[in-house]
């Protein structure tokens, strides 16, 4: 990636690359991408949910999308001061993967 060169990606260069992927199917890929925004404190905005979801969506891969529309569920609680409510909606997410459940986790901790 252009890191090598001392450009450091926003959102906007995330969102490039992770819709470019999700066009030629490599949602896992796009994934990772989010990921990696998660870890570099990068947040994700309606662009990188929408391009994510509708690559998975796509691609058959309905409980990944699941997994993206609880954590953008449980980050819009928490930013409205609904705690109690993001908390139940989280712990519904740990029934389905590891994922969604660190990508909850995150959400709560960084709101």
């Amino acid at each position: 990636m252009v890191i090598e060169r001392g450009v450091v990606p926003d959102v906007w260069s995330y969102n490039i690359l992770i819709k470019g992927y999700c066009k030629i199917n490599k949602v896992d890929e796009a994934k990772n991408l989010m990921k990696d925004m998660f870890r570099k404190n990068i947040v994700p905005n309606i662009v990188t949910y929408n391009s994510l979801v509708d690559g998975l969506c796509k691609a058959g891969r309905i409980s990944s999308v699941r997994e993206i529309s609880y954590n953008i569920l449980i980050s819009g609680c928490c930013k409205n001061k609904r705690l109690d409510e993001a908390m139940n909606i989280f712990r519904g997410t740990t029934k389905y993967s590891d994922s969604s459940f660190m990508l909850s986790l995150t959400s709560l901790v960084s709101n």
